[in-house]
Formats: structure tokens, C-alpha cells, sequence
């Protein structure tokens, strides 16, 4: 894939639509980024977060960051400038960037094994100064235009599918402009002191700690397979590299897994040769995202059901334990700020979980009860 340019948008005043040339743009445009998203509540992102959410991509490509730029004269680089007015005139660039959007390569999941290559839209900002005149829309088709032939080096072929974020007042302006289907996700808002987390009849062989990459990648890698890959269209496949290299350095400080010590060796990745314990068998992890003063989200899980099975142990009694111990340690905001819990019973404070989790531990509690009524009718 070459770069994109479209030397002009029928405007005043005029535009030109282009790709990023390389990484060494990346900054510039992290902080354009950063300054569309200064008003965000309660933290606005700043300019690293768009930087390290690019690098630290393993399939990152610079050529698939779309700008559109400005090009000014010497009486309105002022106007078009009021959000970067700590610059000198003379360190201001002529061609300013005024919109962007990202296109992110992943592999998902059809369901039945079936996965293909998809192009994902995000970071879609545009200058205050310079909205509700359809460079969003501009961005977006020249996206789904570069997504139609880009081949991404991996032997896959070319991207099959795209896919995007939206709040559902924009749902209807994706699918009427660009033929995107909307499918609505589930939620489930609890409140967290009605969350039991009683875990006093729990075995002491179980543990909880941070994730340690790549050591736990082998096993995390193959109960998602297990867990979500196999079970929802649309799932991300999570690679080696995805897990090492973008996981590990984004939600990596807040990812907790409970295990216990197998008699039986576990199976790992004969390239771990660090690996320093095989006998960790790791039935579950939990990362949990501060979104608001009162809210709370769950903001990955898996479990590996059938150990959960062998240990005896209920999927709810796993997710309440490391629930309970990812509460008391630090979480992070969006910016990656530290963000203490200090009274997470409170009554006003709110735990979102996706339906589909709670369902499931809805019927682990069920399941859990049956066995001991059964177990106290035998004794």
C-alpha cells in the first residue's frame, strides 16, 4: 500500500486528505489527538496515550492514519491555531492537521473455528473549529477505500470486513453513509456491595496475582481461545505477539490471575525457557477499569471453566475472589493515571459486566446450589 493523498476537498477553506508517510509523524499527530480529546471526562487523554496505544500495536501501520490538513496562509494560522496558542507564529506548520481517524488490523472470529482480517475505525476526532462540515465522512470512505485493497503482510489476504465504536445517537449516521450494520451490546450494571465475596470455605492452594508476561502468555492465550474465540462472532483472536507486545504494556499493571499448583505439569511454550514454575495452572484472570466516581467496568475476563470443573471450584467463587482482590489494588484510568478504590462497598459505587458474564454467573450460582443440596441429601 502506497500512501493516500487527495489533493483537495471541495471547501472553503480547502482541505487535502492524506495518509501518515511514516512513524515519525506519529507524535505530531498524538498531539493533535490529545488536544481534539482535552475537554473528556473525568481525565482527558493525553498525548502519550495515542502514541503508546499506536507503538505498542503489533500490527500497527502508520499509512493507515488518515489526516486531514489545512494548508494556511500567514493571516489565519492565528485562528486556526487557538488550541496550540502557546506556540510561537514561527514554530506553527502550515499544513495543520484539522481531522483524523485510524484504521487498526485485527483477526476475528467467525465462530466454528472460521476467523478473517478486519480494518477497526478509531481515533475519529476533529478540530472544534472545523466540525459539522463532513470531514469525519471524507476520512471515513477514503478509510473504508483503503481498507477495500490494502494487503497487511501476514499471508491473509486482503481485509474482509470493517468495524467501529459508536454511541448509539451515531449508529443510524454509519449505516445510512458508509453500510454499516449496528448490533447492540449488552451490559449489566451491579451494585458492588451486593457482589458476595465470602470466600472463607475457599481452599488456601488458591492464589491471585499480577499476570507475568510472556511467562502466563501460553495458558491466557489458550483458555480466550476457549473461553470467548470459539464462543462470539466478532472476538478478537488474540495472538502471541498481541499478548506480549500490546496487552502486557496496556492493561498489563491491572490484569490479576488466580491460580493454583497442579500435581500435573502444565503445558507451556517450549520458547519460555524462564518459565519458572510449569505446575501453575491458571483457572481465571480479571482487569477491571475505572470510568467514573461511581462506576466501575469490567474490563477483561476469561476462565478456563473445565479446571474449574477439576478444581471444584464455581466460576461465581472465581470471579468473586478476584474481584474482591482487583478492588483493593490500584486500577488505572484511560490515561493510564493510578486510580485508588479506597471504599469500594460503598452504596453508590456500580460494577458494569457484560450480560453475557453475568448470566453465566447466574447459572454457576445455580448450578453451585444444586450440588450442595445434593451433597447434604447423601450425608
Amino acid at each position: 500500500m502506497t500512501n493516500v493523498v487527495i489533493n483537495s476537498i471541495s471547501s472553503s477553506p480547502p482541505y487535502t486528505l492524506t495518509s501518515l508517510k511514516d512513524e515519525t509523524e506519529i507524535q505530531k499527530w498524538s498531539e493533535f489527538c490529545a488536544s481534539c480529546f482535552s475537554d473528556k471526562k473525568p481525565i482527558p487523554p493525553p498525548s502519550s496515550y495515542f502514541s503508546r496505544h499506536f507503538f505498542n500495536d503489533p500490527m500497527r501501520d502508520a499509512r493507515l492514519v488518515f489526516v486531514i490538513k489545512q494548508t494556511n496562509n500567514n493571516n489565519d494560522q492565528h485562528d486556526q491555531h487557538q488550541h496550540h496558542n502557546n506556540k510561537n507564529e514561527k514554530d506553527v506548520d502550515h499544513d495543520v492537521i484539522v481531522a483524523s481517524t485510524r484504521v487498526f488490523l485485527r483477526e476475528i472470529s467467525l465462530g466454528h473455528g472460521n476467523t478473517c482480517w478486519a480494518g477497526g475505525i478509531g481515533e475519529v476526532c476533529t478540530d472544534p473549529n472545523h466540525r459539522n462540515k463532513g470531514l469525519a465522512k471524507h476520512l471515513l470512505h477514503c478509510a473504508i477505500e483503503a481498507m477495500q485493497v490494502y494487503e497487511h503482510g501476514h499471508d491473509k489476504g486482503k481485509l474482509q470486513c470493517s468495524l467501529l465504536h459508536a454511541s448509539p445517537t451515531l449508529m443510524k449516521v454509519y449505516e445510512t453513509s458508509s453500510n454499516y450494520k449496528g448490533v447492540t451490546t449488552h451490559w449489566t450494571v451491579l451494585p458492588l456491595n451486593g457482589i458476595s465475596s465470602n470466600n472463607n470455605n475457599i481452599s488456601t492452594k488458591l492464589n491471585i496475582r499480577l499476570a507475568s508476561f510472556p511467562k502466563d502468555t501460553f495458558q491466557l492465550q489458550r483458555i480466550h481461545k476457549e473461553y470467548s474465540e470459539d464462543r462470539f462472532v466478532g472476538c478478537i483472536i488474540r495472538s502471541r505477539e498481541y499478548w506480549n507486545e500490546y496487552l502486557s504494556k496496556e492493561i498489563g499493571d491491572s490484569m490479576f490471575v488466580l491460580y493454583t499448583r497442579s500435581h500435573k505439569k502444565q503445558d507451556t511454550d517450549n520458547t519460555d525457557n524462564n518459565y519458572d514454575n510449569d505446575k501453575v495452572k491458571i483457572l481465571s484472570w480479571m482487569s477491571l477499569k475505572v470510568r467514573s466516581d461511581t462506576r466501575i467496568q469490567l474490563r477483561d475476563f476469561g476462565c478456563c471453566r473445565k479446571s474449574c470443573m477439576e478444581e471444584n471450584i464455581s466460576m461465581v467463587t472465581v470471579f468473586s475472589m478476584l474481584l474482591g482482590h482487583t478492588l483493593a489494588r490500584t486500577t488505572t484510568t484511560m490515561d493510564g493515571q493510578p486510580a485508588f478504590l479506597s471504599s469500594c462497598s460503598s452504596l453508590s459505587m456500580e460494577l458494569a459486566i457484560p450480560s453475557v458474564v453475568y448470566q453465566e454467573l447466574k447459572s454457576s450460582i445455580h448450578v453451585n446450589s444444586n450440588n450442595n443440596n445434593n451433597n447434604n441429601n447423601n450425608n
